[in-house]
């Protein structure tokens, strides 16, 4: 046994070897529905039968096991890279995201190709775009309605998109056309049974997989294009120091001196497209109904936004409330690995080729590592920094999301924009989650009531 498996509780003795959790007994194809098209009652109903760790049964995958408490999360977490396959439990996403993709790289390829993609994620970078986050969410908002029902969501994914143009892509108003075309359509007609391979059938582009097909086919051409022409750009020696992601991973050398090849390019950009529009817009959503819903936490927002300057760069109550957002409702439900070999997590002994699900919806309302789950408190962050197995929104480990530190820079400083110019009511109760491609978000798009902030309105007056 290797040092890592050591680390679960010591109350917590390994069963018997490769015996599996205890789950529930109904046929694999009833799983299965539930796993997909309900999977957090499911979840919950298991949890509360069986414990933090428990077995399903799902037609075409594996033995699945799901963990929610801190011991399993821990010991999979601290697996040496070569232990755990992330490749080979998301293959699935082949299709969305390319081979190429650092989703579904393992071991020394992960490592190499993560190390290239880091400098444009580092914290001090992402700052520098927080003025352009800021002012294409103010351009965004001059234009939402007032004192009338209002979908956050639609609203938000516009935004979400245009930062992404700016700061991933770097693109013009002008050239930006083909491309947020590309990229609305792929999204907007996305439908939860692409998710589910044996309904990937074209059909002329008749059925929702066929017409997935051909929005992905735009998008590349879109993709193909603007990368020449930015290598081209490069290679002039013309575009001076541009700050955009796609100009840093197009200058950036592997440790052998190489570069990435259009097709790896292609892959990392649809890659950061997808996690860094679906997940913000959702979450986006998440924090408006939470605002809406409780009155007292977005004051208090209002209050510390109104009394700090344009940037959003210490807010630190905004900031809670987005955390707690993310505690609260989960945006990317599963975090999942196959065991490459046998291993024991959280007193579980497990066989090589289990596919694990770590389930965030469940862990970030376990009692055990957080009283009062069902309670929004953004006072959780104040003060201490979350346990870093009880609190994964982002993952953990060595794959952490990359794109942390811009995510909740882009989710503040949008945050910041609406409370300076609006005050957020509910327009109903709150909305539980739906599938919205690979998140979940508000069934309804997060409906509010907006009226005008009279008083935050001359910040930027």
């Amino acid at each position: 046994m290797t040092a890592f498996t050591s680390i679960h509780r010591a109350d917590a003795a390994p069963r018997p070897r490769g015996s599996l959790p205890p789950g529930p007994r109904l046929p694999a194809v009833v799983q299965g529905a539930l796993f997909v098209l309900r999977p957090l009652p499911f979840f919950e109903r298991c949890r509360a039968r069986y414990g933090p760790t428990f077995s399903l049964r799902v037609p075409t995958l594996p033995p699945v096991v799901v963990v929610s408490d801190e011991a399993a999360i821990r010991d999979l977490f601290a697996c040496r890279p070569d232990d755990v396959s992330v490749g080979a439990a998301l293959d699935w996403m082949h299709p969305f995201v390319g081979r190429g993709s650092l989703l579904l790289r393992d071991g020394e390829a992960h490592r190499r190709e993560r190390r290239l993609l880091m400098p444009p994620f580092h914290h001090a970078r992402m700052r520098g775009h927080a003025r352009a986050m800021g002012a294409i969410a103010r351009r965004a908002m001059s234009a939402w309605p007032v004192d009338r029902a209002f979908a956050i969501e639609p609203a938000a994914r516009a935004i979400t998109l245009e930062i992404i143009l700016q700061t991933v892509f770097g693109v013009t108003d002008a050239e930006a056309e083909g491309l947020r075309a590309a990229l609305t359509a792929l999204f907007e007609d996305f439908s939860v049974l692409n998710l589910i391979p044996a309904l990937r059938v074209e059909l002329g582009g008749r059925t929702p997989w066929g017409r997935y097909v051909r929005h992905r086919a735009a998008l590349d051409r879109e993709l193909f294009r603007l990368i020449r022409a930015r290598r081209e750009e490069r290679a002039r020696g013309a575009g001076g120091e541009r700050g955009d992601v796609l100009t840093m991973l197009v200058d950036a050398r592997y440790e052998d001196g190489g570069a990435m090849g259009d097709e790896d390019l292609r892959d990392e950009l649809v890659t950061l497209v997808s996690a860094g529009h679906e997940t913000s817009t959702s979450a986006l959503a998440w924090v408006f109904q939470c605002l809406a819903h409780h009155p007292e936490a977005q004051a208090r927002a209002r209050r510390e936004v109104e009394g700090a300057s344009e940037d959003a760069a210490d807010l630190p109550w905004v900031d809670a409330v987005v955390q707690e957002t993310l505690r609260r409702h989960a945006v990317f439900p599963l975090i999942a690995r196959v065991l490459r070999r046998r291993l024991t997590l959280g007193g579980w002994d497990l066989a090589e080729g289990t596919l694990v699900y770590v389930s965030i919806h469940l862990t970030h309302r376990n009692p055990e590592l957080w009283p009062r789950p069902e309670r929004f408190e953004p006072e959780r962050f104040l003060d201490a920094r979350p346990r870093p197995f009880a609190y994964v929104p982002f993952g953990g480990g060595g794959r952490r999301c990359l794109g942390m530190a811009y995510a909740r820079l882009e989710l503040r400083g949008i945050v910041a924009e609406a409370l300076r110019r609006f005050v957020v009511r509910p327009a109903g109760p709150p909305e539980a989650a739906a599938s919205r491609g690979f998140t979940l978000a508000p069934a309804k798009g997060a409906v509010v009531r907006l009226q005008p902030n009279r008083g935050g309105l001359r910040v930027h007056g």
